[in-house]
């Protein structure tokens, strides 16, 4: 199960079980996006 939730900073986490990726590249950021709506979708 793939869960997303935002800090205190607005930088967007995905987790994987227990594992916590920090997903704050610049460059990334429409690719975080995504990836948020399609695990906001999962639940």
């Amino acid at each position: 199960m793939l869960l997303a939730k935002k800090d205190s900073d607005e930088q967007v986490f995905l987790a994987e079980d227990q594992a916590w990726m920090e997903l704050s590249s610049d460059s990334d950021q429409e690719i975080n996006a995504n990836m948020v709506f399609m695990a906001q979708i999962e639940k």
